[in-house]
């Protein structure tokens, strides 16, 4: 017998789309297979960091990195980490949006039972979980 939950679309798991973007800019989007999306981010971010931090790249050890850290003002760590959000939610609300329509498509190829809600198989005219009679169900629509 096959399980009906195995039958469905691969879900995604909309925290590990929001931590692996929290690692890299579009990882998260990879994780999803939203190909352009995820270099988007990662050029936005990334773009974003270079232009608004130019120092960030010419630093030639650790130390120089932290003083460059350390000079930037607080409204330019605002707007990066203001964009780094962004790309957090988008990737978490990515994720949530493929398993609603992965949920749905699967919804609207499988007939259920009107007694127990289960899937049926359609070559029978019972359901085989609960063995209600499907034209029963066809018939009391009809009477009504």
């Amino acid at each position: 017998m096959s399980d009906p939950a195995a039958e469905e679309a691969p879900r995604k798991r909309p925290w590990l789309a929001a931590v692996l973007t929290v690692l890299i800019p579009g990882l998260g989007h990879l994780y999803l297979r939203l190909w352009g999306r995820a270099l988007l981010w990662f050029v936005i971010v990334i773009g974003s960091v270079l232009v608004l931090v130019p120092e960030w790249f010419s630093a030639a050890s650790l130390g120089d990195l932290t003083g460059v850290a350390e000079s930037v003002d607080p409204l330019t760590s605002l707007a990066l980490l203001g964009m780094s959000a962004l790309c957090v939610v988008d990737a978490y609300l990515m994720a949530t949006r493929h398993n609603e329509r992965a949920r749905r498509q699967h919804d609207d190829a499988t007939t259920s039972c009107p007694e127990c809600g289960r899937e049926l198989d359609g070559d029978l005219d019972f359901c085989h979980w609960c063995t209600a009679r499907l034209d029963e169900a066809g018939a009391d629509a009809d009477a009504e």
